[in-house]
């Protein structure tokens, strides 16, 4: 929690609550910044894993209906989520990195999709004797800090939508 500007105590009342509220949206700017193009999780749906193949190992991409250029194994599905502004190309690293590490060589790419998360942040409002304080030291007086009602909460409903792929991962015979 930040402190307020005149009296740098960590609370919530009249004297800091606009800063703190500026502070904290300017905090979730920067986090979301660091977070955009980066790939949020892959799932691995598979019943075998193989021995991992090194890092410099190549990843053939395919596309859907391609033909497969070797005999191959399905050795399970890929799903890959970025964040909000990851691009198809990071998405199909990301697949191509976990068929790496579940020793795959090839990758069939399938549907690049969104998924829509939903989410509220909530502002909180001031109790009723900071509203009272802070109406009577702007010089209402007494009457209109008897006449201040404390704030609620804002309430803001959000939402956010974040590409997936999923990917078939494809590991090559001796055959």
């Amino acid at each position: 929690m930040y402190a307020c500007r005149e009296c740098r105590k960590s609370t919530w009342h009249a004297a800091g609550g606009k800063t703190m509220v500026r502070k904290s949206l300017l905090v979730a700017i920067v986090l979301q910044a660091t977070l955009t193009g980066c790939v949020a999780r892959t799932y691995y749906y598979g019943k075998m894993d193989r021995e991992a193949k090194p890092d410099g190992h190549e990843i053939q991409i395919l596309l859907p209906g391609e033909p497969v250029p070797r005999p191959y194994e399905v050795l399970g599905i890929v799903q890959v989520d970025g964040y909000y502004a990851t691009g198809t190309e990071k998405l199909i690293r990301g697949a191509q990195k976990k068929a790496r590490k579940k020793g795959g060589d090839a990758i069939v790419l399938g549907p690049v999709g969104q998924k829509v998360v939903s989410y509220t942040l909530v502002v909180p409002g001031q109790p009723g004797a900071a509203a009272a304080a802070a109406a009577a030291s702007s010089g209402g007086g007494a009457a209109a800090a008897a006449a201040v009602a404390p704030t609620p909460d804002r309430v803001i409903p959000a939402q956010v939508a974040w590409p997936t792929m999923s990917a078939i991962i494809l590991a090559y015979t001796k055959e």
